[in-house]
């Protein structure tokens, strides 16, 4: 009978050690998932912001012609992508199209000037001022009024 007891006793105890066992495993499966939700999510982001960033920073002519407050972005690409200087005021006018015609803050002979959008502050105005000596750049420089 003691035997039986014993049985009972031990065969109640291990069915609630199953039990924990059973939850604990429950709970980290659940956090596993979680914290794979969570990562995949952040990747998302990051590759998101990454893809936007990109997309943003990188020249070309149309996103200049059609986003005119988005030109100081992509401003370094053209730089890098482009030596300005040596271009003919023909070739610098192919890249990102007509210069500016009305009013600007930076007016001088042999001078093309485009409007780059609002500065961070939202106050001023980036203008990128492309000098030329005869018909070839000799600088160019990004100037706020």
């Amino acid at each position: 009978m003691m035997y039986q007891i014993k049985a009972i006793f031990h065969g109640g105890r291990a069915s609630l050690w199953n039990k924990n066992v059973k939850k604990e495993m429950h709970k980290s499966r659940r956090n596993i998932l979680v914290t794979c939700i969570a990562f995949a999510l952040l990747f998302a982001l990051i590759g998101t912001w990454v893809i936007h960033h990109a997309y943003w920073h990188s020249f070309s002519t149309e996103k200049w012609v059609a986003y005119p407050n988005r030109r100081a972005d992509m401003t370094g690409d053209l730089f890098h992508t482009h030596e300005l200087v040596g271009m003919s005021r023909e070739q610098i006018r192919a890249l990102p199209g007509r210069e500016e015609t009305r009013s600007v803050p930076f007016p001088q002979e042999n001078r093309l000037v485009y409007c780059l959008g609002r500065e961070r502050t939202f106050t001023d105005r980036e203008w990128l001022l492309i000098d030329f000596d005869s018909d070839s750049v000799s600088e160019y420089t990004i100037m706020m009024d």
